[in-house]
């Protein structure tokens, strides 16, 4: 029972330790439109860019489908060359998009050969297969998540179940929460959305962290992608935040400022390249241009000259593009210069300009105060790029210190070791960007006075809008807004506002939700006694920057405060309000849940608030002001505390009537609907779900396929070539080779008309028919070529046994003479204490508790010593004690003392280390062993070799195995009596040492005595210091004899 318990606790600590594997590692995906990369973060290992099949550090971001077959990354990418509707590329640039965005018409323009349709009820955009397959682009997009994540665990060797993921900064929420769905589908826990230009500047800071101070160092990101380019400013710098509830400091990433265009990249400059190299082989080839379009593999094998030709003119000044038979059979050669490209992409270069200046713009940091300007993106290596940012810039170089492949990757990696528990990272604080500014609109209430109804245009009853997340607002964050004067249910709508022509054209639908609320009624008449202030709704700009309504409350006063103490808390209110305008947040009042603000004034029903939480994460937004605000408010502090003080003592003197009477919250119910266009439902979802895990699971079935496809394959090969070397043919007869031959023409034919269709077990069936031939031959060659071998490992062994036993009986033997040698030391021993008399001029040895008497007062009467005294010095250089005779015993019935009998006690035997029954069984196998193998070679030699032989490996292996069953136990005895050995002979050469150095430390000291204070002889009847230091010893006369 206790064994079945412990191989029960060694089990679940075996499955704990495996969990916590699992736990302790995650991943990150830069999902670029062109390529992604995969980084892994597992314990005790560095971070790092995890290596793909083909040991590429990126993957090409396409996905092909074949005969129900999935292929990936490189693989597909040259199926696109001949097959370009099976093959989907640049997925990730169309997810979360309605069919009418201009993202999508480009890439309906650019791959005009894919059948692509939208589904209004579930507004996805699907893509239908020539084969008949049909496929989301949530579900491509969760395809190539799921490939990246099998990259991660055959890198690493470890399960990978959560992720970060990489967006471009100028997603909106559609495109957000489309990509968070397909991490779902993938079957990966999503731990944040980062933004790649937030990642890249993160691993920029990582790396200089030591560099930032208390002063802010600015830095310009431009990143030409693909698709799409960025420009952001960043700042750097040591400063406070909270962490954990506490304050600390740490360097913080700020981003200041964002300028992006959605739709340039290099794939703008590649395609213009590429509709070039289709008019020039139009001209020379006689085809019509539309012609020329609508053939599709045409067309798909000049884009990928034009990004060779591309890749070549970013480090060459010309270069020639030539395809063979791009169509009607006719050649396309052409040569290209880099001033061409230029001149044909004059427009793309110069629209690089703008994300720049928009960055500065929208930061207000001054172009002076940008320290280095960092390149990152393939983009940036084109020259003219870099001349267009040297000149903007004022720059006489740029920053290329910065790994443009990976250096998004890595930022996002380190967020995902900050997010998996287990991992400690060294503090970063990240404040991202809000690119768009989000707003509540709403009516005003239906009770409100003829006055307020009035906006400030004049307008009755007309729609109220309050900023929630201002352009530039860091995130994440939490943020409130109270509807001061609905006592009812009310609808509100939360929008993108303040957007440029671009950004409108971008986002296409500005409006993101509409929130209803529910049980506004319920909640007042449930509280009959407390007055409703107004109704309150909770939103969350999350690490992702994904907005989320997560609660609605209803705000109460109690009934029985009086109007002097209300009119009281509204000054107090509004002194707190206006410090904290001064900060950008609400005033502070603490209710059942949160803090509460209430920023009203006379003509404003509508209440913002900044909800920091006391305890942030590391990397959260920290809620507490810079510098400059920490300042103004002791500034403040200091005018107005007069006014508090007046306050305070108004408070005063209400304290008791208004002790229990504190505002409270009710939360209440509410339906949200998403304007920015419909979603899928849960079993839409799930459906998706089950297509990719039976994908998953046809891909596993066709790789045991071909692998026993395979298999089968090399056997027929590799047999036939077999059979006919002379040692098949030794051990087998004609007939058996005749028939295995036949067979195995008979199954190459059959497998070259074979097909995709052919299931494993057909394959494994075939393989088994040739097995049960060959095998027999296959056996008696193995036997006849490891048989030596196998008989050699056993005179090993036996030679081996035959040495052990030698040493054996030599440690026997000395342990024999050893034994003896100390018996008649024992018995020398004892006779010379017997015949021991004491030296008359050494004093009596004293003990640490027996006292010797004083002789000069009480001579003791000496007997002569008996049988029974002899034996009371065990050490034969101790001195003579003094032994007083015994008074009689005054009692009849008391015995005298017992004393040791100096009779000889009987030695015990000698014991040997190693009994003779061991040595002899060793022995007696190792000489049957013997004689077995001469028996065994003679049967062999007379056998015929195309039969079973006499004798197989496994029966030499057995007759070793039982060798060494003997043999092991006695050979870890020997070891383990050497190694004792070995410790005691240390132990005491440690001891002799120690002895030694005791020695010359005593006589160094005595050295170190003057002469003329040495210590003067003790006299004869004075008192000698005993060496015990305890008790005194008396002098004794030298003609004293015991």
């Amino acid at each position: 029972m206790n064994l079945i318990l412990r191989y029960n606790a060694l089990l679940l600590c075996v499955s704990s330790l495996f969990a916590a594997s699992i736990a302790m590692s995650s991943m990150s995906v830069d999902l670029g439109s062109d390529s992604m990369k995969v980084a892994v973060v597992l314990p005790k290992v560095p971070m790092e860019v995890a290596l793909d099949a083909q040991a590429k550090r990126k993957t090409p971001t396409a996905v092909g489908f074949r005969d129900g077959e999935r292929v990936f990354g490189i693989d597909a990418v040259s199926m696109a060359a001949t097959r370009p509707s099976y093959v989907y590329q640049s997925i990730s640039s169309i997810i979360g998009k309605h069919i009418d965005h201009p993202a999508v018409k480009l890439y309906r323009q650019r791959f005009p050969f894919h059948n692509l349709t939208y589904d209004e009820s579930t507004g996805q955009l699907i893509f239908h297969h020539p084969e008949g397959m049909s496929f989301t682009v949530e579900e491509l997009v969760a395809m190539l998540l799921e490939y990246a994540r099998n990259v991660a665990e055959y890198h690493s060797g470890s399960v990978m179940k959560t992720c970060v993921v990489t967006v471009p900064s100028f997603y909106g929420q559609a495109e957000r929460e489309s990509l968070a769905r397909a991490v779902r589908i993938a079957g990966l826990e999503l731990q944040q959305l980062i933004n790649v230009n937030t990642a890249v500047a993160l691993d920029f800071g990582i790396f200089r962290r030591n560099k930032f101070t208390e002063s802010a160092q600015y830095f310009m990101f431009f990143d030409v992608g693909y698709i799409s380019t960025t420009a952001t400013v960043v700042s750097y710098q040591i400063g406070k935040h909270h962490q954990g509830g506490k304050s600390a400091q740490d360097p913080i990433l700020t981003i200041m400022g964002v300028g992006f265009a959605p739709s340039l990249g290099t794939s703008s400059l590649i395609y213009r390249i590429r509709d070039h190299f289709a008019q020039v082989f139009s001209e020379s080839a006689g085809i019509p241009i539309n012609i020329l379009h609508q053939n599709a593999r045409a067309m798909s094998r000049l884009l990928k000259e034009a990004v060779r030709v591309f890749t070549i003119l970013s480090a060459n000044t010309e270069a020639t593009a030539q395809l063979d038979q791009l169509a009607d059979d006719k050649d396309f050669r052409a040569q290209i210069t880099r001033e061409k490209m230029e001149t044909l992409c004059e427009e793309e270069f110069n629209a690089f300009r703008k994300p720049f200046t928009e960055a500065l713009t929208s930061s207000g940091i001054d172009l002076a105060m940008i320290q280095e300007i960092v390149l990152m993106g393939g983009g940036t290596r084109i020259p003219k790029v870099q001349e267009i940012l040297m000149t903007l810039g004022q720059r006489s170089e740029l920053g290329k210190g910065l790994n443009n492949d990976e250096a998004a990757v890595m930022g996002a990696v380190y967020q995902a070791a900050f997010h998996t528990p287990g991992f400690r990272v060294l503090p970063f604080v990240v404040r991202d960007y809000n690119a768009y500014t989000i707003a509540v609109d709403f009516k005003r209430a239906p009770q409100a006075t003829p006055t307020d109804e009035k906006s400030d245009s004049g307008e009755a009853n007309a729609d109220i809008r309050r900023v929630l997340f201002p352009r530039g607002n860091p995130f994440p964050q939490k943020r409130a807004i109270t509807f001061n004067r609905h006592t009812t249910d009310l609808t509100f709508y939360v929008n993108y506002v303040e957007l440029r022509d671009e950004e409108s054209a971008y986002l296409r639908q500005s409006n993101l939700t509409r929130a209803t609320t529910e049980g506004v009624a319920k909640a007042v008449e449930k509280n009959p006694g407390s007055e409703l202030r107004g109704v309150k709704a909770h939103f969350s700009l999350d690490y992702s920057g994904r907005l989320t309504l997560t609660g609605i409350d209803c705000l109460f006063f109690p009934l029985a405060v009086t109007d002097e103490t209300r009119k009281d808390e509204s000054v107090f209110q509004k002194l707190n309000n206006t410090i904290s305008r001064l900060f950008g947040v609400g005033a502070n009042t603490k209710s059942n849940e949160e803090l509460e603000a209430n920023n009203t004034t006379e003509n404003t029903t509508v209440d913002m608030e900044n909800e920091t939480n006391s305890s942030q994460p590391v990397n959260q937004t920290a809620a507490n002001g810079t510098e400059t605000n920490n300042r103004t408010t002791e500034n403040i502090t200091q005018n107005i505390s007069e006014t508090s003080n007046l306050t305070e003592k108004t408070q005063h003197t209400h304290t008791n009537a208004t002790k229990e009477l504190k505002p409270f919250t009710e939360r209440i119910g509410f339906h949200q609907e998403l304007l920015y266009g419909p979603v899928p439902s849960d079993a839409e979802i799930e459906k998706s779900i089950k297509k990719l895990r039976d994908l998953r699971q046809a891909d596993e079935a066709r790789r045991e396929r071909e692998k026993m496809a395979n298999e089968l394959e090399s056997s027929i090969f590799t047999m036939r070539e077999e059979i006919e070397t002379t040692v098949y043919i030794t051990h087998s007869t004609a007939e058996e080779r005749q028939q295995l031959s036949d067979m195995l023409t008979n199954t190459l034919n059959w497998f070259e008309e074979q097909d995709a269709k052919t299931s494993k077990e057909v394959y494994e069936e075939k393989l088994l028919e040739l097995r049960r031939i060959y095998l027999p031959i296959n056996v008696r060659v193995t036997e006849a070529q490891k048989r030596p071998g196998a008989f050699e490992e056993l005179n090993r062994t036996i030679t081996q046994a035959l040495g052990v036993l030698v040493k054996m009986r030599e440690i026997n033997d000395v342990l024999y003479h050893l034994d003896q040698s100390m018996k008649e030391k024992k018995k020398l021993e004892q006779k010379q204490r017997q015949e021991k008399v004491a030296p008359a001029d050494e004093p009596l040895p004293q003990t640490e508790t027996t006292k010797v008497p004083d002789v000069s007062e009480h001579p003791p009467t000496l007997t002569p010593p008996s049988n029974e005294d002899a034996n009371v010095s065990a050490d034969e250089d101790s001195p003579p004690v003094l032994i007083p005779k015994p008074k009689p015993s005054e009692s009849k019935d008391e015995k005298p003392m017992q004393t040791e009998s100096n009779e000889e006690q009987p030695e015990p035997p000698f014991v040997p280390l190693f009994a003779d029954t061991e040595m002899e069984s060793l022995k007696k196998l190792a000489e049957e062993l013997r004689t077995w193998i001469t028996d065994s070679v003679k049967l062999l030699n007379e056998a015929v070799p195309h039969q079973t032989p006499p004798v197989r490996i496994d029966d030499i292996h057995s007759k070793r195995i039982l060798l060494k069953s003997k043999l092991v136990p006695l050979e870890t005895k020997l070891t383990l009596f050497q190694s004792e050995m070995e410790r005691a002979h240390h132990q005491q050469q440690q001891q002799q040492q120690r002895q030694q150095k005791k020695k010359a430390s005593k006589s160094k000291k005595e050295k170190s005595i003057p002469a003329n204070k040495t210590k003067p002889e003790a006299l004869p009847d004075a008192p000698a210091e005993s060496t015990a230091g305890t008790t005194e010893a008396p002098k004794v006369s030298p003609h004293l004899e015991l």
